[in-house]
């Protein structure tokens, strides 16, 4: 399984490139839905998601958020929530995902009033600000033409289209 999950980066850049091209991203023929099932088929294809049985065919339920209560507030992060060190594609996958097997939101949706202390509001802004170096590069290099779906399922390349403008 191993094998399949580093495999996928440049299977699924190879796919959403032919799409791309196929249904052309330009001029605004890519759908939600299309991408979310190009995406499912090549995670069946990989081996990372089990087909779905025929009783689950039904749409379900939109994905439910745990709230937590702490500081007198609601809030969508635990107070223990911090964030992990890691390499930027992977902080670039947390910003546009969260964290499902946690139920932490995407990154890019928490709110300073969600985070406990100075320590974690300050790491919150620099990711931030990061994603949105990130963000500039690939707008820069795609012209305006990169759409945040393309952005969110492209994670590696279109991390190093956003970093080759840094100097």
């Amino acid at each position: 399984q191993q094998q399949s999950i580093d495999s996928l980066p440049d299977k699924l850049e190879q796919r959403m490139g032919a799409i791309l091209e196929k249904k052309g991203v330009a001029a605004g023929n890519i759908t939600r839905d299309l991408l979310r099932e190009e995406i499912r088929a090549l995670l069946e294809e990989v081996g990372l998601q089990k087909e779905k049985s025929a009783a689950s065919s039904t749409p379900s339920p939109a994905q439910t958020r745990n709230y937590h209560t702490w500081g007198g507030k609601f809030h969508v992060l635990p107070k223990d929530f911090a964030f992990p060190s890691i390499d930027p594609l992977a902080a670039w996958m947390l910003w546009w995902f969260g964290n499902p097997k946690l139920n932490y939101p995407p990154y890019k949706g928490i709110l300073s009033d969600d985070l406990d202390t100075p320590q974690k509001k300050a790491t919150l802004s620099e990711w931030s600000v990061m994603m949105r170096h990130i963000t500039n590069g690939i707008e820069k290099t795609l012209e305006n033409r990169c759409r945040t779906s393309v952005t969110k399922l492209m994670p590696s390349s279109c991390l190093r289209l956003g970093t080759t403008h840094w100097s």
